[in-house]
């Protein structure tokens, strides 16, 4: 949020928070190297990076079902809209908005800090 209230105060634009613009949810996962994950589950995830829910946390598939909500709100705005997230939303997006088959979204590389712009269509 420090970014997005820094963009908002500089431009004196409204600033809006939705919880479903949020990183993925790697349950147990969250904060740990990957070196120290377990090889079972890491396994599983890469066979299956769509379904599969890491550290019992949120899969791709589910996270996808509620970045559609969030992008049928941004797309149907008659306003430019600024949407400050992480790279897992923002893969969803790129799928979602169409410009990126599923399967190539979700291994997408998305690079701290980068900007990505999407159209309703």
């Amino acid at each position: 949020m420090l970014v997005a209230r820094a963009v908002a105060r500089a431009t004196r634009a409204p600033l809006h928070a939705d919880d479903r613009l949020q990183e993925q949810d790697f349950g147990a996962w969250t904060g740990q190297p990957w070196a120290t994950l377990p090889d079972a589950e890491t396994a599983a995830f890469a066979a299956d990076p769509l379904h599969y829910p890491p550290g019992a946390g949120e899969s791709f598939a589910t996270m996808l079902a509620r970045l559609r909500h969030a992008w049928t709100r941004i797309a149907s705005s008659a306003e430019n809209t600024l949407v400050v997230t992480h790279a897992g939303p923002i893969r969803c997006l790129l799928h979602i908005a169409g410009a990126t088959p599923l399967d190539q979204a979700i291994g997408a590389s998305v690079p701290y800090g980068s900007l990505h712009r999407f159209e309703a269509r």
